[in-house]
């Protein structure tokens, strides 16, 4: 994940603190996000394994 996706996860992150009642493209754009997430940790967790 480079610097640009970390912080376009921290925009996302303080939007949606904000948004009571986010709509559905926030709440897919967060998904997404999360996705992202996920994905990077189990490649570590991968590499860790090895």
């Amino acid at each position: 994940m480079d610097v640009e996706s970390n912080y376009d996860v921290e925009i996302v992150w303080k939007k949606a603190a904000l948004v009571s009642d986010p709509s559905e493209d926030e709440l897919r754009l967060l998904g997404a996000v999360l996705a992202e997430l996920l994905v990077e940790v189990m490649l570590i967790e991968a590499e860790v394994e090895e």
